[in-house]
């Protein structure tokens, strides 16, 4: 019984810090570029849009590109952007912290903005910088 709460208040603790930390690191394109590899496949939106995307959403921002399709989910994977192929299951998505991306999004001051799926990572690019350090949803959604 003692172990099965130790377990539980780790837990706590461990989704508590998940939660309160910004998820997601910028990198300039040349470091993200040696860091990552190549972009396999890469989908655009414009910033504007974006900016509008992001206004659906609380804390976190999650995207995902398959067969050329961008799709992009909000807190509790609340479906913000998508085309019509797409179907709410347990695909994986790359989590960031919606302040994060904005932060992107002021740097990289662009008017458009690529997500990339690499050889070794799936960025987000706008301008000269690039955002990486996502975290898999599942089996991390918060």
């Amino acid at each position: 019984m003692k172990k099965l709460k130790f377990i539980i208040a780790f837990l706590l603790i461990l989704s508590s810090t998940l939660i309160c930390q910004e998820i997601g690191e910028i990198f300039i394109w040349e470091e993200a570029e040696k860091m990552f590899g190549n972009v396999l496949e890469e989908q655009s939106i414009t910033t504007e849009a974006l900016k509008n995307v992001l206004k659906n959403t609380i804390n976190s921002v999650m995207f995902n590109v398959n067969n050329s399709e961008l799709t992009i989910l909000g807190d509790n994977r609340k479906a913000l952007y998508f085309t019509d192929s797409y179907s709410e299951n347990n695909e994986i998505f790359h989590l960031f912290s919606k302040s994060k991306l904005e932060e992107l999004l002021n740097l990289g001051n662009k008017e458009i903005c690529l997500f990339q799926k690499r050889e070794k990572a799936y960025t987000i690019q706008n301008g000269q910088f690039i955002l990486e350090y996502s975290i898999p949803c599942p089996p991390i959604c918060n």
